[in-house]
């Protein structure tokens, strides 16, 4: 310590340390408590290992190796059961975590609480306040270009469709008096400047998204990180303009797919990150009214292999077209898209990776079958704007 020199804040943190004093009492109240807490966890899990209830004193992963790799994964196992499924966690957050959103609007490291009960996803924050740093932007950047070049040489067009973050469109909802929507950060505006100079074609929904949110209208669902159905829709009216721009689509085929309106409740996947039990913390559900789409004998839509439209898509895309998701099924993008257009429309859904993993999957279907793209003129390719950012990009493969 006799070489050590310390910063002004860490010298005023030193200082402050030196100046605090605790009463006995209290000190003696809080060694107690917190000597209970840690001596409540082992003895809760061993209750419940007595009943054969524990998630903990389970089997491990075995392996004959003995390798490093492997202690390390059965350490990062056991450091994951007791974050998440030891009966001190699941005992003691979902009721402090209730208290914190009811008493002080808090939610946890990957749920934030705006106003109104809108809940907005961690994620989101990192991906507007992410710097422009030049070598991640400009691999992001060469693997949509590389993709781009791959699918021109097999004749097919590529739109991308980068879907914003909810924050970018409505940070009035998490603070008031919050700039103008869209909110665009340094990294994704040079990502997109380099998409540009090289030309390939990007349809932006952030313009029409932010005029619905300025507007008074929500243009995303309060609880989960996803647009509204009625947003969603706009969006593939747009892109249905954009694709006949962009690649000689046939006609439309009025009464190719007919709609109907469906009443839908879901929590939102945003609200699931606070771990609270079904119907706590204030959380109502949230009503929309999705449009599935179906054939004119009422049969639900299916892709087309081969359609003229190829959609690769995350969850963005899923979030009306997957059930599991909670928001009903059959009418996302990719449905919409096909009503809008009179056309047959094919697709390739991953919900989560959309900076490479439907490109992957469309590589791996290429292997299997080089006939995969026939008859296919334009390939969309949507994926979450927080992908530039956070995204692992990797150039695809055929």
């Amino acid at each position: 310590m006799a070489h050590f020199d310390p910063s002004s804040r860490e010298e005023e943190a030193r200082e402050e340390i030196a100046a605090t004093r605790v009463a006995r009492p209290l000190a003696a109240t809080l060694l107690a408590f917190f000597l209970a807490l840690l001596a409540s966890g082992p003895a809760l899990e061993t209750v419940a290992a007595l009943g054969e209830g524990s998630e903990i004193w389970t089997e491990l992963p075995h392996s004959d190796g003995g390798t490093l790799a492997h202690a390390r994964a059965i350490i990062a196992e056991l450091e994951a059961r007791f974050d998440h499924r030891s009966e001190l966690v699941r005992r003691v957050r979902p009721p402090a975590q209730e208290l914190l959103l009811a008493a002080l609007h808090y939610g946890n490291e990957r749920a934030y609480v705006g106003r109104d009960g809108w809940l907005f996803f961690r994620p989101d924050f990192d991906h507007l306040t992410s710097p422009a740093r030049s070598g991640e932007l400009e691999a992001a950047a060469a693997a949509v270009i590389d993709f781009r070049d791959r699918l021109a040489a097999a004749g097919v067009a590529l739109v991308v469709v980068p879907a914003p973050v909810k924050l970018a469109i409505e940070p009035e909802r998490f603070v008031a008096g919050a700039p103008v929507p869209p909110l665009r950060p340094a990294a994704e505006a040079a990502w997109r400047a380099a998409l540009d100079r090289a030309g390939v074609e990007v349809l932006d929904p952030a313009p029409r998204l932010a005029r619905i949110a300025r507007s008074g209208r929500a243009a995303y669902l309060a609880r989960d990180t996803h647009w509204r159905p009625e947003a969603m829709d706009e969006v593939a009216r747009e892109l249905a303009v954009v694709l006949r721009g962009v690649a000689a689509l046939p006609p439309g085929e009025a009464g190719r797919h007919l709609e109907r309106a469906l009443a839908v409740e879901g929590a939102g996947d945003t609200a699931a990150l606070l771990g609270l039990p079904a119907g706590r913390g204030g959380l109502a559900r949230e009503r929309v009214e999705i449009r599935p789409v179906s054939a004119p004998d009422g049969a639900p839509f299916r892709p087309t292999r081969g359609a003229p439209v190829l959609l690769l898509g995350d969850s963005f895309s899923a979030v009306f077209s997957q059930s599991d998701l909670g928001w009903g099924a059959g009418g996302g993008l990719g449905e919409r898209l096909a009503f809008h257009l009179g056309l047959p429309v094919d697709r390739i859904l991953r919900n989560a990776g959309g900076a490479s993993a439907t490109r992957a999957a469309l590589a791996d279907e290429l292997a299997r079958d080089p006939a995969r793209l026939d008859g296919v003129l334009v390939v969309v390719w949507q994926l979450a704007a927080r992908e530039i950012t956070q995204g692992e990009w990797t150039r695809t493969v055929w």
